[in-house]
Protein backbone atom coordinates (compact mmCIF):
# COMPACT_ATOMS: atom_id res chain seq x y z
CA UNK A 1 0.00 0.00 0.00
CA UNK A 2 1.15 3.55 -0.89
CA UNK A 3 0.84 6.18 1.31
CA UNK A 4 1.66 9.89 1.63
CA UNK A 5 0.87 13.29 3.69
CA UNK A 6 0.53 15.04 0.33
CA UNK A 7 -2.62 13.70 -0.40
CA UNK A 8 -3.89 16.10 1.95
CA UNK A 9 -2.71 19.26 0.70
CA UNK A 10 -4.59 19.93 -2.54
CA UNK A 11 -7.71 19.04 -0.75
CA UNK A 12 -6.88 21.75 1.82
CA UNK A 13 -5.91 24.52 -0.67
CA UNK A 14 -9.48 23.67 -2.49
CA UNK A 15 -11.17 23.90 0.07
CA UNK A 16 -9.69 27.63 1.22
CA UNK A 17 -9.99 29.06 -2.50
CA UNK A 18 -13.59 27.84 -2.40
CA UNK A 19 -14.95 29.79 0.91
CA UNK A 20 -12.48 32.51 -0.09
CA UNK A 21 -14.36 32.85 -3.37
CA UNK A 22 -17.56 32.58 -2.14
CA UNK A 23 -18.22 34.48 0.80
CA UNK A 24 -18.34 37.64 -0.89
CA UNK A 25 -21.37 36.89 -2.84
CA UNK A 26 -24.50 38.42 -1.10
CA UNK A 27 -27.65 37.13 -2.62
CA UNK A 28 -31.16 38.26 -1.53
CA UNK A 29 -33.52 35.06 -1.22
CA UNK A 30 -37.25 34.88 -1.71
CA UNK A 31 -39.87 35.61 -1.54
CA UNK A 32 -40.48 32.70 0.31
CA UNK A 33 -42.36 30.84 3.39
CA UNK A 34 -41.47 30.53 5.91
CA UNK A 35 -37.72 30.64 5.56
CA UNK A 36 -35.06 29.89 7.60
CA UNK A 37 -36.17 32.36 10.24
CA UNK A 38 -39.41 30.37 10.77
CA UNK A 39 -41.86 32.80 12.34
CA UNK A 40 -45.44 31.19 13.22
CA UNK A 41 -48.03 33.30 11.00
CA UNK A 42 -51.72 33.79 13.13
CA UNK A 43 -54.34 35.42 10.78
CA UNK A 44 -56.97 37.44 11.75
CA UNK A 45 -60.07 37.54 9.23
CA UNK A 46 -60.16 36.25 5.96
CA UNK A 47 -61.35 38.58 3.11
CA UNK A 48 -58.89 41.70 2.54
CA UNK A 49 -62.34 43.19 1.12
CA UNK A 50 -64.45 43.20 4.13
CA UNK A 51 -64.68 46.22 6.36
CA UNK A 52 -61.15 46.59 8.21
CA UNK A 53 -59.55 44.03 5.83
CA UNK A 54 -57.38 41.15 6.98
CA UNK A 55 -53.88 41.35 9.55
CA UNK A 56 -51.94 38.77 9.33
CA UNK A 57 -49.48 38.28 12.57
CA UNK A 58 -45.86 37.06 12.42
CA UNK A 59 -44.36 35.84 15.68
CA UNK A 60 -41.79 34.11 17.31
CA UNK A 61 -39.12 34.79 14.31
CA UNK A 62 -35.41 33.20 14.24
CA UNK A 63 -33.50 36.55 13.63
CA UNK A 64 -30.27 34.29 14.72
CA UNK A 65 -30.90 32.05 11.54
CA UNK A 66 -30.53 35.22 9.00
CA UNK A 67 -28.67 38.53 8.23
CA UNK A 68 -31.05 40.41 7.31
CA UNK A 69 -34.69 40.43 6.81
CA UNK A 70 -37.59 41.88 4.89
CA UNK A 71 -41.35 41.76 4.06
CA UNK A 72 -43.05 43.12 0.79
CA UNK A 73 -45.33 41.59 -2.11
CA UNK A 74 -44.50 38.67 -4.32
CA UNK A 75 -43.19 40.26 -7.22
CA UNK A 76 -45.23 37.24 -8.64
CA UNK A 77 -48.48 38.38 -7.45
CA UNK A 78 -49.00 42.17 -7.19
CA UNK A 79 -52.24 43.55 -6.17
CA UNK A 80 -55.40 43.54 -8.54
CA UNK A 81 -58.67 44.11 -8.31
CA UNK A 82 -61.68 43.18 -10.44
CA UNK A 83 -65.43 44.60 -9.97
CA UNK A 84 -66.87 43.83 -13.19
CA UNK A 85 -66.97 40.10 -12.86
CA UNK A 86 -64.31 38.98 -14.59
CA UNK A 87 -61.41 37.30 -12.73
CA UNK A 88 -59.04 39.20 -11.00
CA UNK A 89 -57.33 42.10 -14.31
CA UNK A 90 -56.76 45.35 -13.38
CA UNK A 91 -53.73 46.13 -11.61
CA UNK A 92 -52.97 48.53 -9.22
CA UNK A 93 -49.68 50.30 -9.02
CA UNK A 94 -47.86 51.83 -5.83
CA UNK A 95 -48.96 55.56 -5.87
CA UNK A 96 -46.44 55.73 -2.50
CA UNK A 97 -45.90 55.77 1.16
CA UNK A 98 -48.46 57.14 2.95
CA UNK A 99 -46.41 56.86 6.34
CA UNK A 100 -43.69 55.46 7.68
CA UNK A 101 -45.33 52.18 8.20
CA UNK A 102 -48.89 52.60 4.89
CA UNK A 103 -47.61 51.98 1.39
CA UNK A 104 -50.68 52.30 -1.33
CA UNK A 105 -51.44 50.62 -4.68
CA UNK A 106 -54.11 52.37 -6.68
CA UNK A 107 -55.81 52.00 -9.89
CA UNK A 108 -59.72 51.57 -11.46
CA UNK A 109 -62.27 49.22 -12.06
CA UNK A 110 -65.74 49.05 -13.83
CA UNK A 111 -68.91 48.17 -11.94
CA UNK A 112 -71.78 47.19 -13.82
CA UNK A 113 -74.78 48.85 -11.35
CA UNK A 114 -78.10 50.13 -11.44
CA UNK A 115 -78.15 53.72 -10.71
CA UNK A 116 -82.00 55.49 -10.96
CA UNK A 117 -83.99 53.29 -13.26
CA UNK A 118 -81.63 50.98 -15.62
CA UNK A 119 -78.09 49.38 -15.61
CA UNK A 120 -74.86 51.00 -16.80
CA UNK A 121 -71.30 50.48 -16.32
CA UNK A 122 -69.37 53.20 -14.30
CA UNK A 123 -65.55 53.17 -13.87
CA UNK A 124 -64.39 53.00 -10.45
CA UNK A 125 -61.67 53.81 -8.54
CA UNK A 126 -59.60 51.18 -6.25
CA UNK A 127 -57.09 51.11 -3.77
CA UNK A 128 -54.76 48.84 -2.20
CA UNK A 129 -53.37 49.70 1.22
CA UNK A 130 -50.67 48.03 3.65
CA UNK A 131 -50.18 49.04 7.25
CA UNK A 132 -47.32 47.50 9.11
CA UNK A 133 -47.29 47.30 13.10
CA UNK A 134 -45.21 46.01 15.69
CA UNK A 135 -41.67 46.57 17.28
CA UNK A 136 -40.12 44.20 15.06
CA UNK A 137 -40.22 46.47 11.74
CA UNK A 138 -39.26 50.64 11.32
CA UNK A 139 -41.89 50.64 8.39
CA UNK A 140 -41.23 50.43 4.85
CA UNK A 141 -38.50 51.08 2.34
CA UNK A 142 -38.73 51.37 -1.75
CA UNK A 143 -37.60 48.04 -2.97
CA UNK A 144 -34.74 49.23 -4.93
CA UNK A 145 -32.45 50.28 -1.78
CA UNK A 146 -32.25 46.11 -2.12
CA UNK A 147 -30.45 46.49 -5.52
CA UNK A 148 -27.58 48.19 -3.45
CA UNK A 149 -27.25 44.15 -1.97
CA UNK A 150 -28.48 42.43 -4.84
CA UNK A 151 -28.32 44.24 -8.25
CA UNK A 152 -31.05 41.27 -9.56
CA UNK A 153 -33.64 42.45 -6.51
CA UNK A 154 -37.16 42.89 -8.67
CA UNK A 155 -38.20 46.38 -7.68
CA UNK A 156 -40.99 46.18 -9.28
CA UNK A 157 -42.99 44.95 -5.87
CA UNK A 158 -42.32 48.84 -4.95
CA UNK A 159 -41.32 48.52 -1.27
CA UNK A 160 -40.27 46.34 1.01
CA UNK A 161 -39.92 46.43 5.10
CA UNK A 162 -36.66 45.79 7.07
CA UNK A 163 -37.84 42.69 10.01
CA UNK A 164 -36.14 42.83 13.22
CA UNK A 165 -38.86 40.55 15.13
CA UNK A 166 -42.79 39.96 15.73
CA UNK A 167 -44.83 42.53 13.25
CA UNK A 168 -48.19 42.27 12.15
CA UNK A 169 -49.52 43.37 7.92
CA UNK A 170 -53.10 45.07 7.50
CA UNK A 171 -54.66 44.51 4.08
CA UNK A 172 -57.53 46.52 2.51
CA UNK A 173 -59.03 47.05 -0.67
CA UNK A 174 -61.73 49.75 -1.24
CA UNK A 175 -63.53 51.62 -4.09
CA UNK A 176 -64.54 55.43 -4.48
CA UNK A 177 -67.81 55.85 -4.90
CA UNK A 178 -69.40 59.36 -4.70
CA UNK A 179 -66.83 61.04 -2.59
CA UNK A 180 -66.67 58.02 0.16
CA UNK A 181 -63.90 54.94 0.46
CA UNK A 182 -65.75 51.91 1.00
CA UNK A 183 -64.46 47.91 1.45
CA UNK A 184 -64.73 46.50 -1.94
CA UNK A 185 -67.55 44.09 -0.52
CA UNK A 186 -69.42 47.11 1.20
CA UNK A 187 -69.65 49.11 -1.92
CA UNK A 188 -70.78 45.79 -4.17
CA UNK A 189 -73.57 44.99 -1.73
CA UNK A 190 -74.73 48.94 -0.90
CA UNK A 191 -75.26 49.16 -5.13
CA UNK A 192 -77.36 47.44 -6.92
CA UNK A 193 -75.40 44.72 -8.81
CA UNK A 194 -75.98 41.91 -12.21
CA UNK A 195 -76.30 38.80 -10.25
CA UNK A 196 -73.63 37.79 -12.78
CA UNK A 197 -70.88 39.76 -11.53
CA UNK A 198 -68.95 39.69 -8.69
CA UNK A 199 -65.69 40.74 -7.56
CA UNK A 200 -62.37 39.39 -6.62
CA UNK A 201 -58.59 40.86 -5.55
CA UNK A 202 -55.78 39.25 -5.07
CA UNK A 203 -52.16 39.80 -4.08
CA UNK A 204 -49.17 38.14 -2.65
CA UNK A 205 -46.51 38.29 -0.42
CA UNK A 206 -43.38 36.91 1.45
CA UNK A 207 -40.15 37.80 3.16
CA UNK A 208 -37.07 38.00 1.52
CA UNK A 209 -33.74 37.44 3.36
CA UNK A 210 -29.88 36.77 3.36
CA UNK A 211 -27.99 34.16 4.53
CA UNK A 212 -25.88 34.54 7.82
CA UNK A 213 -22.19 35.01 6.62
CA UNK A 214 -19.65 32.32 7.18
CA UNK A 215 -16.52 34.02 8.79
CA UNK A 216 -13.69 33.41 6.80
CA UNK A 217 -9.95 35.04 6.64
CA UNK A 218 -8.63 35.73 3.78
CA UNK A 219 -4.94 33.99 2.55
CA UNK A 220 -2.82 36.12 1.15
CA UNK A 221 -1.27 34.83 -2.58
CA UNK A 222 1.97 34.69 -1.79
CA UNK A 223 0.65 31.94 1.06
CA UNK A 224 -1.24 29.96 -1.18
CA UNK A 225 1.66 29.94 -3.85
CA UNK A 226 3.89 28.41 -0.62
CA UNK A 227 1.12 26.10 -0.30
CA UNK A 228 1.34 25.35 -3.92
CA UNK A 229 4.82 24.67 -3.47
CA UNK A 230 4.63 22.16 -0.76
CA UNK A 231 1.75 20.25 -2.35
CA UNK A 232 4.10 19.78 -5.34
CA UNK A 233 7.47 18.99 -3.21
CA UNK A 234 5.11 16.38 -1.08
CA UNK A 235 4.02 14.82 -4.25
CA UNK A 236 7.55 14.43 -5.14
CA UNK A 237 8.45 12.57 -2.12
CA UNK A 238 5.37 10.39 -2.41
CA UNK A 239 7.46 8.13 -5.47
CA UNK A 240 9.92 7.24 -2.42
CA UNK A 241 7.34 6.58 0.37
CA UNK A 242 6.03 2.94 0.24
CA UNK A 243 4.17 1.17 3.22
CA UNK A 244 3.97 -2.91 2.63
Amino acid sequence: MQFSRANFIPMFIAVVLSLTSTASALDINGPDWPTPANPTWTPIGTNPALNGGVTWNYSNLDMGAVDQLWYGLNPTYLPEVSLNGVYVNDALVLSGIISSTQARWTGSSQIYARVSSSFNWYTVPVRFTMTLTGTGTSGFISATDLQSIDATFDNSIGVVAPITGDFSANFLYEAYWQGTWYSVDYLFDMLETSQSHHYNVSHGTGLYWTEKSIPVTAIPEPLTCVLVAIGSIAVAIKKNIRIS
